[in-house]
């Protein structure tokens, strides 16, 4: 590791020989630190935490290698090192610029100093707005999420996915601060936005289940959308044909719980009925339907059924 000084600050370059670093004061843990995290050294980095991770998920070379390429870490300065180890540091991710206290202990094994903590818990079960099915379609850094919601990963960029080909889960910014080292949580709160493909699977499905109401001979089949009043038709004679597209449709651009995703549109059924008089035979006759529909997202595919049917 090559180290300047300029006007009192002091700026250090990448070191480009792997492997943990003995650091033997503050200063030197913080420095070595970062030096392992921009040419990619998990253990380097996890070497230089007085905190053993019950889980390495999620900090290995591959992720960390990710996390670098997509927000490289420049201008790391020591500010300032105090007395008692804390040590002031600033340091950019991608366009993201830090300025953080960090705390720095001496092992009292090794004699070495080192950070309490060099990697972050982040944390997306803790949300009131997203519901269990929602949070166990996430991925993180394309492998599946912990059942709990909670992972532990290096600072820096952050890359969720979904198990879901209909969803998408989004953060922004996708970035776990250099300050959630020392937070006991990190909660992040992903929004949970329909793809594109999405989108058409609701439509679809919403078509299907106006296909299976149609199926029925009543005036007002149960759990479907369609009425026509007994009074000007002979209940047990309809023939309903079912749409084979929407008139209109409203999708909510986010999901807020993966089984009750509401949506509301219009249709135009057409019925073929009898009436109490045989001269006002009803053929093919179009009825606008209006319906509210619960769509089930995290079903494959969706399913929907018409709660005010």
């Amino acid at each position: 590791m090559a180290i300047a000084v300029v006007a009192g600050i002091a700026v250090f370059t990448t070191r480009d020989s792997g492997g943990p670093v003995a650091a033997t004061t503050p200063d030197g843990a913080v420095k070595a630190y970062f030096d392992a995290l921009r040419r990619g050294d998990a253990d380097a980095a996890l070497a230089l935490s007085l905190t053993e991770p019950a889980d390495k998920t999620f900090l290995t070379n591959e992720v960390l290698k990710k996390q670098i390429d997509n927000a490289p870490i420049s201008n790391v300065q020591i500010l300032r090192v105090e007395d008692d180890g804390r040590v002031r540091v600033t340091a950019t991710f991608g366009e993201r610029a830090f300025d953080e206290t960090v705390t720095v202990k001496q092992d009292t094994a090794s004699g070495q100093w080192k950070l309490e903590r060099t990697w972050a818990v982040i944390d997306i079960g803790e949300q009131g707005a997203a519901d269990k099915a929602l949070i166990d379609t996430v991925t993180l850094f394309g492998q599946k999420m912990p059942s709990s919601g909670r992972a532990l990963v290096f600072p820096g960029w952050i890359e969720f996915g979904n198990t879901n080909s209909n969803l998408e889960s989004l953060v922004s910014p996708p970035l776990v601060p250099l300050g959630a080292l020392w937070r006991d949580e990190y909660s992040i709160y992903p929004e949970f936005r329909l793809t594109d493909d999405g989108r058409k699977a609701v439509e679809k499905a919403v078509l299907a289940a106006l296909s299976d109401c149609a199926k029925s001979r009543s005036l007002q089949p149960k759990d479907c959308p369609q009425r026509v009043s007994a009074a000007v038709a002979i209940d047990g004679t309809a023939q309903w044909t079912a749409p084979s597209e929407l008139e209109s449709v409203s999708v909510p651009e986010t999901v807020q719980a993966a089984n009750g995703l509401s949506v509301v549109g219009r249709a135009v059924i057409l019925l073929t009925v009898d009436t109490p008089d045989p001269r006002d035979r009803r053929f093919n006759e179009p009825l606008e339907v209006f319906f509210q529909a619960k769509v089930d997202i995290a079903s494959d595919p969706p399913t929907v059924t018409f709660p005010w049917g």
